[in-house]
């Protein structure tokens, strides 16, 4: 499910992804979601840094100035991307409210520190607008489940010039609310440099330490 849902919001707002890719885009929208996998249940946490708007721009051939004019937008923050809904006996579903997600809203970066979302007016206007976008697009595109996708904005920078959540960080981006707990481990692989194993040459995603087959220390590419 997280897949198509997320890979058709991608496909609405950028187009369809070149053949050469920068990175491994499908990797990429994986290493950034988690999903809950409890029978009846339907919770999706997705956590977007600003280097995965930077590949979704990538792969259409944007670059140098447009490129870097939105990510000038984007990089003082960090989107997180909420749903959440119980599935009843005859496979409707029960949302969770709005206002009770965006007050419960927890989320831990890498940098150890818990923060909420941005209040309103604390909100860039073109980020708003953005996001103003998002819920009629997701709820055409999807119906009431694409209405029920509640996206938040979280600051991204440390008082020490640092991020909060650093995808090269190792450790995790907890996010929480009074009836999910998602967990994604970072670094995120895709946006590594490849491994090799010396073993048997076999590549894994650059936050790979050993092969998962022979045991061997990979090494770089």
């Amino acid at each position: 499910m997280k897949l198509l849902l997320i890979g058709v919001f991608s496909v609405f707002i950028f187009g369809r992804a070149n053949a050469q890719q920068p990175v491994d885009y499908t990797a990429l929208i994986k290493a950034t979601q988690s999903q809950q996998g409890v029978a009846g249940e339907l919770k999706l946490a997705w956590w977007i840094p600003v280097e995965f708007w930077e590949q979704a721009l990538l792969q259409q051939g944007v670059t140098g100035f447009e490129i870097q004019s939105f990510l000038d937008v984007l990089e003082p923050y960090v989107f997180v991307g909420m749903i959440d809904g119980a599935i009843g006996d005859y496979g409707t579903v029960s949302y969770m409210d709005e206002k009770i997600m965006s007050a419960t809203l927890r989320v831990t970066g890498t940098s150890g520190e818990q923060r909420t979302p941005l209040d309103p007016e604390e909100i860039p206007e073109e980020l708003d607008y953005m996001l103003s976008l998002l819920k009629p697009m997701l709820q055409g595109m999807m119906g009431e489940m694409g209405a029920n996708f509640h996206f938040y904005v979280f600051s991204d920078e440390m008082t020490d010039g640092t991020r909060f959540c650093d995808p090269f960080a190792t450790g995790s981006v907890k996010i929480e609310t009074s009836r999910s707990n998602h967990s994604i481990r970072t670094p995120l692989g895709p946006l590594l440099p490849p491994k090799v194993c010396p073993e048997d040459e076999e590549e894994f995603m650059g936050d790979y330490n050993f092969c998962p087959y022979c045991g061997h220390a990979l090494e770089d590419k």
